[in-house]
């Protein structure tokens, strides 16, 4: 009855199971019976482990009854259902079996993925740590370059300033000549007009023209 309110049918088989198989000393009727209704809710679920147990079950009262041919047909069921439970088990290990070793390839799988992530974010700061040191380069480099330009502008004013300063000095030294002979020149003539005044006064001191 408890099973009935929970409509527990498995549990309903299971107990009449076990009410068979308690009273089996009984009258025949009522353990077929009980039986018979196991049997009913049995396949009403499609249960093949609790089919197997009824045709077993089936297969003892009617060997105890004496009804051999009933008791083969039973047990004929009963090794069928057994076959078909063990063909199920074995069909449900290998899928067990699949599915683990999917499982494990999908894990392969995302074990390589990580990897290969872990690989490129590796590669990924290598390469961010080379831009930063090849901007770096690039950045002195301009700042050598801008230093060597300031440089070559010096050097090209000093070469200009040393041209001048030769050509200056070039040009004094030609101008220096005319005015050291223009200087020389004067010096003589004021001696002679010196002497020639010279002369003039003791003429006209002695007389004479």
């Amino acid at each position: 009855r408890i099973r009935q309110e929970m409509d527990d049918k498995k549990g309903q088989a299971e107990v009449l199971l076990l009410m068979a198989d308690g009273t089996s000393g009984a009258d025949s009727t009522i353990v077929q019976n009980l039986l018979s209704e196991a049997l009913s809710l049995a396949n009403l679920i499609g249960a093949k482990d609790l089919l197997a147990k009824v045709h077993y079950q089936f297969y003892k009262q009617y060997k105890q009854e004496g009804h051999y041919e009933k008791a083969l047909v039973s047990y004929e069921a009963f090794s069928q259902l057994e076959k078909d439970l063990h063909k199920d088990a074995v069909a449900e290990k290998f899928i067990n079996l699949q599915i683990a070793h999917r499982a494990e390839q999908a894990n392969m799988e995302a074990e390589n993925f990580r990897l290969r992530n872990s690989e490129l974010a590796g590669l990924y700061e290598k390469l961010k740590k080379q831009k930063e040191k090849t901007e770096q380069q690039k950045l002195m480099a301009e700042a050598s370059l801008q230093q060597l330009k300031e440089t070559q502008t010096q050097l090209v004013q000093k070469e200009k300033m040393a041209s001048l300063g030769e050509l200056t000095a070039g040009i004094a030294h030609e101008i220096q000549n005319p005015l050291n002979f223009v200087n020389n020149f004067a010096e003589v003539s004021r001696e002679l007009v010196e002497e020639i005044k010279e002369s003039i006064r003791l003429g006209k001191e002695g007389g004479g023209t």
